[in-house]
């Protein structure tokens, strides 16, 4: 979702009515490999500096 501090373009963004997707560009999003990550493992992400105090820091 896009930030915004105008009233006027927080309700613009919230408007969608406009957007639509075909079902073959759906089909593409569906397709779209899920178990790819960017990062850790998110049920152990926090304990990557348990072992490493000075990161801690």
């Amino acid at each position: 979702m896009p930030q915004s501090e105008s009233d006027n373009n927080i309700t613009a963004n919230l408007q969608l009515d406009s957007f639509t997707l075909t079902d073959a560009e759906l089909a593409q999003i569906n397709a779209l490999n899920k178990n790819h990550r960017h990062g850790g493992v998110p049920d152990n992400a926090g304990q990557a500096n348990l072992n490493n105090p000075a990161a801690s820091r």
